[in-house]
C-alpha cells in the first residue's frame, strides 16, 4: 500500500510506516542556486553593550572578565516613541537573568576560595603545633583524623619532620615542616588576590543589575505617562 503524489517540482511518498520522503528538483543549471544560505541580521541589543577597551579605560568600575556593560538610558521616552517598549522590557528580563546567574556563580567561587584559605590557615597552625611538640621532646602525639564526612578515627603521630599537603586533582606532596609553612603562606597570598578579584567582579555585576533595574522602571513609567497622554488627547477630540 503506497500513495504517491507527483508534480513537476516535488515527489512525496507515504508508506504504512508513516515515513515521509521529499525531493525537490531544480530546473536551473546554476549550481550556486542549489546551495543557498540565508543569513538573518542579528538585532543589536538595547540593554547592554560589549566592552570597549577605550571606554573601559575612561570608567572607574573595573571589568576584568569582559562582562557586557549595561547602557544607562538618558531619555526613556526614546524607547516609547520608537515603539520598542515591549522589546526592551523583554530583553531586560533576559539580561537580568544572565546577570543574576553570573553573580551567583561568582559568589560561589569566592566562598570556595575563602574556604580554601581557611583550610590553609588551619594547616599552618597544625605545622606550628608539630614544631612545638618536636622542640619539647615529645616522641608521639595522639590525635584524630577524618575518615569521611563526620567520621573520625584515632591515630598516633610519631614523626614530626615532614607533612603531606593536598595540592588538588588527587595529588599529595610531602614537605619539610618549614617549607610547608612557606608554601601555605604563598598560597594564602594568591588566594587573597583571587578573592579580591572575584569581589571586584561581583561588585561590577551588581552595579549592572542596578542600572538595568532602574532603566526598566523608567521605561515602564514613561510608557504609562505616554499612554495616559494619548488617551487624554483622544478624549478631547
Amino acid at each position: 500500500k503506497e500513495l504517491t503524489m507527483a508534480d513537476d517540482k516535488s515527489k512525496i511518498a507515504m508508506s504504512d510506516k508513516t515515513e515521509i520522503a521529499t525531493t525537490l528538483e531544480s530546473k536551473s543549471n546554476n549550481d550556486d542556486n542549489k546551495n543557498m544560505t540565508f543569513i538573518g541580521k542579528k538585532k543589536k541589543t538595547l540593554v547592554t553593550t560589549l566592552p570597549n577597551e577605550e571606554e573601559e579605560k575612561k570608567t572607574s568600575s573595573i571589568n576584568t572578565r569582559g562582562i557586557p556593560r549595561a547602557v544607562y538610558l538618558e531619555n526613556p521616552y526614546d524607547i516609547i516613541y520608537k515603539n520598542q517598549q515591549e522589546r526592551y522590557l523583554r530583553e531586560v528580563e533576559d539580561i537580568l537573568g544572565k546577570y543574576r546567574l553570573m553573580e551567583s556563580q561568582l559568589v560561589k567561587q569566592k566562598m570556595a576560595k575563602i574556604d580554601q584559605k581557611s583550610e590553609m590557615q588551619k594547616n599552618i597552625k597544625v605545622c606550628e603545633y608539630l614544631k612545638e611538640k618536636e622542640k619539647s621532646g615529645e616522641s608521639e602525639i595522639k590525635t584524630q583524623f577524618e575518615v569521611s564526612d563526620q567520621l573520625y578515627s584515632e591515630g598516633t603521630i610519631k614523626e614530626f619532620d615532614n607533612v603531606a599537603i593536598w595540592l588538588g586533582a588527587n595529588v599529595m606532596m610531602e614537605f619539610p615542616i618549614d617549607e610547608a609553612v612557606v608554601f601555605l603562606e604563598k598560597r594564602i597570598v594568591i588566594s587573597d588576590e583571587k578573592i579580591k578579584g572575584l569581589q571586584t567582579d561581583i561588585d561590577f555585576t551588581r552595579k549592572q543589575i542596578n542600572i538595568v533595574e532602574v532603566n526598566r522602571s523608567r521605561v515602564y513609567n514613561a510608557g504609562v505617562k505616554v499612554k495616559k497622554a494619548r488617551e487624554n488627547t483622544g478624549n478631547k477630540k
